[in-house]
């Protein structure tokens, strides 16, 4: 398989995605933020269930199901923030930043990736 040809097969693969913003940033009293949420800057990208190594031991003590979001190089997620994704309105926090995961820049292949869990917003 080409470069090229992979490289359309990632693209075939991608579908849209939006960051959540929380438009009112007051505390809820418990460690998070309370108010509205609303859709900010689009992106593509796709998941698939993360299942490599100690992730998948850790899943089985907590049975939440991880999940790998790659995106192209350019979108940069960080660390607990909130994507929704737009198909089915499903919605996913960040575990880890796509900064530390990128592949290298000889490759032809300009991807990264972050872990991330479903996440419930109201």
């Amino acid at each position: 398989m080409s470069v090229n040809e992979t490289g359309s097969l990632l693209d075939g693969m991608m579908e849209d995605f939006v960051r959540m913003v929380s438009a009112d940033d007051s505390a809820d009293g418990l460690g998070g933020h309370g108010g509205t949420w609303v859709e900010g800057e689009g992106f593509r990208g796709f998941l698939r269930e993360d299942r490599v190594g100690g992730t998948q031991e850790a899943q089985k003590v907590t049975e939440a199901p991880r999940f790998l979001l790659v995106t192209p190089w350019a979108v940069e997620l960080g660390f607990h923030e909130i994507v929704r994704r737009v198909s089915d309105g499903t919605t996913y926090r960040m575990l880890s930043d796509t900064r530390n995961k990128k592949a290298p820049a000889v490759s032809a292949i300009h991807i990264a990736a972050a872990t991330c869990e479903r996440w419930e917003i109201e």
